[in-house]
């Protein structure tokens, strides 16, 4: 079989999430508390949450105020499965409702979540319903993207650290993948529990987590530092490089309420009419790397 180029490749993806091209949201009245939702779905997860809560401007420019909401009746369907997400589930974390936030223990309440019998399922489409004792409700769509093509580097890689202090950057990897064109696409290193990697990328800052690949790929990766609980002295320390590509859905959202424009997150909506927020979903590679500290 002939090899595919990268533009072949990219124009199959293109096609693969071609059910993804969603009519814009109904604008709900932006007016007192609106009901948000958060739910990004991810390619293989074992589960799904939704955050479901009220949120209203400050009115004095100190930013935005968030109520979890219960008592809701939230669905998802797709992939050949029916689950009804409950509030309160054990170990369930739900994020702030706004892009890369941290879950909010004190949004619990409105923390809906559920197990999906044979993991969500790339390439499906999903539907979310929710419904409210009030009588309001709110529908969501969206089909998850096939996992990225991860093409360098391979499993194993070894990627140099400088020590903490060091003013001598080491020599960049080489980070290479395929998305559909225009997506959003991020990029993380996740040393062991209680350690975390700083890096960058071209085109982006510096990040703890993850950074936004602005660039297209290839893009020059690097791990800036190595911080742990303690101190971390010359070796190999084991991490995962994760790639995460979002849908076109969420990569819309993030650039209304993180670009230049920054829409307030009372007032955006994509994937989903009857509620302000986001429902969305990504894919990732993953792959193991070694982390040597110099």
């Amino acid at each position: 079989m002939a090899l595919l180029t990268r533009s072949a490749l990219a124009a199959l993806l293109v096609a693969a999430l071609g059910c993804d091209i969603i009519p814009p949201p109904t604008e709900p009245e932006q007016t007192g508390w609106q009901l948000q939702v958060h739910a990004v779905l991810l390619a293989g997860a074992d589960s799904a949450t939704v955050l479901l809560t009220r949120v209203r401007g400050s009115g004095d420019g100190s930013g935005i105020r968030r109520e979890a909401v219960a008592g809701a009746s939230v669905r998802l369907s797709g992939g050949g499965v029916v689950a009804e997400l409950t509030a309160g589930a054990a170990g369930a974390a739900c994020g702030g409702g706004f892009p890369g936030s941290p879950p909010d223990s004190s949004l619990s309440a409105g923390c809906y979540a559920a197990r999906i019998a044979g993991g969500v399922r790339a390439g499906e489409p999903y539907e979310l319903r929710i419904d409210l004792p009030d009588g309001e409700s709110v529908l969501g769509r969206t089909v998850v993207p096939p996992v990225p093509p991860l093409l360098s580097p391979g499993p194993g890689v070894t990627i140099r650290v400088p020590r903490y202090g060091s003013s001598s950057p080491e020599d960049p990897v080489a980070l290479d993948w395929l998305a559909a064109p225009g997506s959003r696409v991020e990029a993380a290193v996740n040393p062991a529990p209680g350690c975390e990697a700083w890096i960058s990328a071209e085109g982006s800052s510096y990040g703890t987590y993850s950074v936004v690949l602005t660039a297209a790929p290839p893009a020059d990766l690097r791990v800036n530092g190595l911080f742990c609980r303690g101190p971390v002295p010359p070796g190999e320390y084991p991490a995962e490089l994760v790639l995460t590509v979002f849908d076109s859905t969420y990569t819309r959202y993030a650039r209304e309420t993180l670009g230049v424009d920054q829409l307030p997150a009372e007032r955006a909506a994509a994937g989903i009419t009857g509620a302000v927020g986001v429902f969305a979903s990504a894919a990732q590679a993953r792959i193991p790397v070694s982390l040597a500290v110099k």
